[in-house]
């Protein structure tokens, strides 16, 4: 079937507007980096989680086949990038759905 369905090409153009919004993320990091005389190299950040939290991690990661920590990271860029607004975490959860959708229909 060549045509999409019409929630397939919403949940492509979700992933993108999340795309942009990191690379927006990731210029803003690394210019603050610049600023502040850094390398522009990563730095490691530990964060504190309960462990329903992490399971939660562990199960979104699965969901969309992302190591937990390179969704976590991905999850404090969006957030970042979002000014506040519940607007990504929103498409974020319509994309999970969608998702979930998809392989459903596949199996």
């Amino acid at each position: 079937m060549d045509e999409k369905r019409p929630w397939v090409a919403e949940v492509e153009r979700e992933i993108a507007a999340v795309d942009v919004a990191d690379r927006q993320v990731a210029q803003l990091l690394g210019a603050q980096r610049r600023g502040r005389g850094g390398s522009g190299g990563s730095v490691v950040y530990s964060i504190r989680l309960d462990p329903d939290e992490v399971k939660a991690l562990e199960r979104r990661a699965a969901v969309t086949g992302l190591r937990p920590t390179v969704l976590a990271r991905n999850l404090i860029r969006s957030g970042l990038s979002a000014g506040g607004s519940d607007a990504l975490s929103d498409a974020l959860r319509r994309v999970e759905v969608a998702v979930a959708e998809l392989r459903a229909l596949a199996s």
